[in-house]
């Protein structure tokens, strides 16, 4: 009887961990939100693993290497390559997020390439494409390597010329390119982007 009550106590807390775990692996894809979870998975996956294999019917132990089972499925995301998949597109937008948030530039932008070759052709998209080959360039700006830079530059503008074809309200993406092309002296160009957010805003 108390080897039973002890037993439910352990399940209800391993449902109470399983559940929040869930949670953010399934919804929060960032780095940050899902990295509390690894010293409490780094302390219960040797146990569920010894547990599992004395008893293989072990619920509780189950439970708790569910979510350990969750994180490591998360983090290989980059290694999902069914392209037939609805969600390819989805989970390369949130993997080019994901290394967008980590600085980690060149290995952004083919992600978001990707993303809007499956189904992901949204403003959203290409705003974070320009915005990591906007980073890009700055770096090759610091190597001294103005060549790669421009030709960084150059393909976050027309990113953002796509960016507001698809949402012409989106001021983020018309304030980024007038900067852009003010930086590449197109400052024509630029006068006319604004006039065009202009007319936007009074239609």
């Amino acid at each position: 009887m108390l080897w039973r009550k002890r037993h439910h106590a352990s399940l209800h807390l391993t449902l109470l961990f399983l559940s929040a775990a869930a949670v953010v692996v399934v919804f929060w894809y960032s780095p940050r939100y899902r990295l509390p979870l690894v010293p409490v998975a780094a302390i219960v996956a040797p146990w569920a693993v010894f547990t599992i294999s004395r008893s293989r019917k072990s619920i509780v132990a189950t439970l708790v290497l569910a979510p350990i089972l969750l994180i490591e499925g998360s983090s290989a995301i980059d290694n999902f390559d069914s392209r037939d998949d609805a969600m390819h597109g989805s989970f390369s937008l949130n993997t080019g997020l994901n290394y967008m948030e980590l600085q980690q530039y060149d290995l952004a932008i083919p992600r978001f390439e990707d993303a809007i070759a499956n189904g992901q052709d949204k403003a959203v998209t290409h705003l974070a494409l320009a915005e990591s080959q906007v980073n890009l360039g700055k770096l090759f700006d610091k190597q001294r390597d103005p060549e790669s830079a421009d030709a960084m530059y150059n393909a976050a503008i027309k990113e953002y010329y796509r960016a507001l074809e698809l949402n012409p309200r989106k001021d983020d993406a018309r304030q980024s390119l007038v900067s852009v092309l003010r930086f590449m002296k197109r400052d024509a160009e630029a006068t006319q982007v604004i006039n065009e957010g202009k007319k936007n805003k009074s239609q």
